[in-house]
């Protein structure tokens, strides 16, 4: 990797935790038991106190986070789990809980306790939680219910990031995360492309969450990853995304470092080309949903399994060119996506009853090949460009 790669690399992850990050977070915390390791790099370990983490969760919240592939989960039985223990079992929530590991830019010890490891007072500069939002999340929320949490201890380890290679953070938050409750899709929180898609929509006055915890935006006013993924992969030329993000969504996110990610999310990706690409999607999906109301049998679940191959389809036809313009989505265009819905929906259903009767079509949308020859039957009928077409070019 050449000097020049590895410093855009660094101006990116810069970038990236700077629009994430409000602003750099410094505290102090003492450590109980505590140990250092000083090589190949300086980290420290010990035991904290459980109402001095939820003071700082209290103070800085979810800034706290930003590191982290996913902010705290409100509803999820691990966080429900977390706050039993600490109201029936504080004493024993060391030996309940996996503990919080974090990662800051550096430390210093302070003169309290010397030398001694029984205790020892640290300030931590640019500190931020890789592993273990649900536990300071919980800790924070027992601490707010009135919850004593006096005998609460956690089980705490931190990575100073001074002298670290490019790519340690990233590597420590990826390693850490690698349990059983982390879903595929919080890997791609860690892709500079989505911090960089999160800027530009900002300049657009939009909102995109691409972390499992962020609040969903307004859809007036954004999106959040899995809209962005799905409209992306039905208007990418490659059927194979459009039959997977149907099929297996959470494939598509597997490995950010190379296709089909990338195909989905390339380099250079154009924020109004996403948002254009998302209101299309939602454009098609309400007029399903609408139709697929006033069916029945097998004509409805026509109309409710074959949104994604019906949307990848309405752009085939779509001049794409248009759309990295946030203007090209001007109010005639709805109608016009309407009747195109309609079009498709009533040839595909027309070929599946015909040709497939007895087929479920929940089946037919998830088989790439039984799509072609869907599409294929479409070249028969189609006469030159459609109104489609003549709007955007």
């Amino acid at each position: 990797m050449n000097s020049s790669f590895q410093g855009r690399v660094r101006r990116i992850n810069d970038l990236a935790r700077a629009v994430s990050r409000t602003s750099k977070i410094d505290v102090e915390l003492a450590l109980r038991q505590w140990g250092e390791i000083t090589a190949p790099y300086s980290a420290l370990y010990g035991t904290a106190s459980g109402a001095e983490l939820a003071d700082m969760f209290a103070t800085h919240k979810e800034d706290l986070l930003r590191e982290n592939l996913r902010f705290v989960l409100d509803k999820s039985n691990i966080n429900l789990a977390i706050g039993e223990t600490l109201k029936t079992s504080a004493s024993s929530f060391w030996y309940y809980n996996n503990g919080i590991t974090a990662i800051c830019e550096a430390y210093t010890k302070k003169p309290l306790g010397g030398s001694e490891k029984d205790v020892g007072s640290f300030r931590f500069e640019g500190i931020s939680v890789v592993n273990g939002a649900q536990t300071i999340g919980a800790l924070g929320r027992a601490k707010a219910a009135g919850v004593d949490l006096t005998d609460a201890r956690v089980l705490f380890r931190i990575v100073s990031l001074e002298g670290t290679p490019d790519g340690f953070a990233k590597a420590v938050t990826t390693a850490n995360n690698t349990q059983n409750e982390v879903q595929l899709m919080d890997f791609a929180a860690l892709d500079e492309r989505q911090a960089e898609l999160l800027i530009e929509l900002r300049k657009l006055g939009l909102t995109y969450s691409y972390r499992r915890g962020e609040p969903e935006p307004d859809p007036t006013a954004g999106f959040d990853l899995r809209a962005a993924t799905v409209a992306l992969a039905c208007a990418s030329p490659d059927l194979r995304l459009a039959v997977q993000a149907k099929r297996y969504i959470s494939g598509l996110w597997e490995d950010p470092s190379r296709e089909p990610y990338t195909l989905i999310f390339p380099e250079g990706l154009s924020a109004a080309f996403v948002w254009n690409a998302v209101r299309i999607m939602r454009v098609v999906d309400k007029e399903l949903t609408n139709a697929s109301a006033a069916m029945s049998g097998k004509e409805r679940l026509i109309a409710i399994h074959g949104n994604r191959f019906i949307l990848h389809c309405i752009f085939k036809t779509l001049d794409l060119s248009k759309m990295p313009e946030v203007a090209m989505f001007d109010p005639q265009l709805e109608t016009v996506l309407i009747q195109e819905t309609k079009t498709i929906l009533e040839q595909t259903r027309h070929f599946i009853l015909e040709k497939y009767p007895e087929s479920y079509p929940g089946n037919l949308f998830k088989n790439q090949d039984r799509q072609i020859e869907i599409m294929q039957s479409f070249k028969n009928e189609e006469p030159a460009p459609g109104p489609m077409q003549q709007k955007l070019l």
